[in-house]
Parts: C-alpha cells; structure tokens; sequence
C-alpha cells in the first residue's frame, strides 16, 4: 500500500486500524444528533477491510486522507449506513467551487453588497459555506429536506 498524505501534512504508512477507529470516534455522533447507536467494532473492521480492498483494487499509487474517506463514505452508503456517511463525511467545498469564491462568483456572491472583495472576505463565504453544510448534515435528513424546501414553516 503506498503512504498516506495526512489532512495534517504528514505522510504516513497505510493503517487499516485508523479508518477502524475513525468510524468507531465518528459515529458516536449518530447518538448525538439522531438518537441511535454507533458503530460496531465488527462493522467497523468490515468497512474498513473493504475501504483497503477497493484501494488495492483500484491501484492507486496516492493515498491522502481525504480520498480514503471518500472511499469509506462511498462504502458506508452502499451498505445503506446513510447517518453514518452524514457524520464521517467532510466538510467543505470543491477547488472549484472554493475559486469561484475567491474571484467573486461563487457562493452567495449578490447577496450582501456591504462585503468587499477581498481575502477577508473569501475567507468569510466559505466559512458560511463549510458550517451551512455541517449544520444541515447534524440534521436528521428528514428535517434538514424540510429545512431547505421551507416546508416545515408554519
């Protein structure tokens, strides 16, 4: 297996035992915000065994955290562990999305003309931008749809 480039910056031998452990931490917030049970330790070592083969499979040479993760979230969903995925998913934003921001297009750019196009700024929309996305992930889905069509006002 080739090294992982960490979201710390730190290249790492591959260890199976941290996508175990990461799912183990993570998925205690499924009691948190939707009232029910974590992962297994059985699930967990499955999901992460399963996460190794496809990465073996798809002999990838560049390993970083963040695409292991989107590994293991593609997995999760496949098992059917939607609440799982909502918590152990990422937050933020494409490159793409992130320039569009930074040139003035991108998220909410028409709306509050009181912000100055500048870095602060840029800094400031995907900061809006990343804990939109996580608030609505801490929703259950159900509520966090209702949420975004506006059919749960009164």
């Amino acid at each position: 297996m080739p090294k992982v480039r960490t979201s710390f910056g730190h290249m790492m031998d591959w260890d199976r035992t941290k996508i175990e452990n990461q799912i183990l931490q993570e998925t205690r917030l499924v009691q948190t915000f939707y009232g029910r049970e974590g992962a297994e330790r059985e699930l967990a070592e499955r999901i992460a065994l399963e996460v190794e083969n496809r990465i073996k499979k798809l002999g990838l040479t560049f390993l970083s955290g963040p695409l292991i993760r989107e590994i293991m979230n593609m997995t999760l969903l496949e098992e059917g562990l939607v609440d799982y995925r909502n918590v152990c998913t990422r937050v933020g934003t494409p490159v793409f999305d992130a320039h569009l921001i930074d040139v003035g297009r991108g998220f909410e750019s028409k709306d509050n003309s009181n912000l100055q196009e500048n870095a602060e700024t840029s800094h400031k929309k995907k900061a809006d931008k990343i804990s939109k996305e996580q608030y609505l992930l801490q929703l259950p889905p159900e509520l966090a749809d209702l949420h975004l069509t506006g059919e749960g006002e009164s």
